[in-house]
């Protein structure tokens, strides 16, 4: 069965699919549908690095949207921000039709439930960025990515981070990670529950003892 297009996560934000997966949609003659094209909702400029995510966004346990990764990235969304304001554009505007100027064959899927920000995604395809547009905001989005990788961890490291910041915002109790309570796990949970938990989440693999030092208080 032909494969008439590939759906993935794609935006100024993201761009992984760029290293292969794109370049196999050109070559196939297969459209290509960009899930998050709004980073999340972190290119719309609606989230600042003081933003508290509620307990069931999943957006609080991402590694992208930590308080120090939305400050390394807030100069994208500033960027979008300024060039939306020579475009008579918002941010979000900005971030699709750079998408939309991509190729013809790449048709973004932003999401929403409100009629208004419906509108304004509708907007997008109205905006015309130039070239140098284009290459201003990849430059930006460049530099954006290479500070990521140089912030990168290992495995085991992301999971003692991940641990501690969990300990930092008061969430379990009872347990012990290298020497240290957990506080408001209660006693009868399994202690190495959240450790196992977490890995699941993050996709984390390759975990050795230093990460898996939860014992029961």
């Amino acid at each position: 069965q032909p494969v008439t297009a590939v759906q993935s996560e794609y935006s100024l934000w993201w761009r992984e699919p760029e290293e292969h997966v794109l370049p196999a949609c050109a070559a196939l003659g297969i459209g290509f549908v960009p899930f998050s094209p709004l980073g999340r909702g972190f290119l719309t400029g609606k989230i600042s690095p003081s933003t508290h995510f509620a307990s069931g966004d999943m957006r609080g346990k991402l590694p992208r949207f930590t308080r120090q990764a939305r400050e390394a990235n807030q100069a994208v969304v500033d960027l979008l921000e300024t060039t939306g304001r020579a475009k008579d554009a918002t941010p979000a505007q900005i971030a699709l039709a750079w998408l939309l100027a991509r190729e013809p064959w790449i048709v973004p899927i932003p999401g929403t439930r409100q009629l208004e920000r419906l509108e304004e995604n509708l907007g997008s395809a109205s905006v015309v960025l130039s070239e140098e547009d284009l290459k201003v905001l990849d430059d930006a989005a460049g530099e954006a990515a290479l500070r990521r990788r140089k912030e990168q961890v290992d495995p085991t490291d992301k999971a003692d981070y991940l641990i501690r910041d969990a300990m930092m915002r008061g969430e379990f109790e009872n347990l012990k990670y290298a020497g240290k309570p957990i506080p408001n796990l209660g006693e009868a949970d399994d202690p190495d529950w959240w450790v196992k938990g977490l890995i699941q989440r993050e996709n984390i693999s390759g975990l050795g003892p230093p990460a898996l030092l939860l014992r029961v208080e």
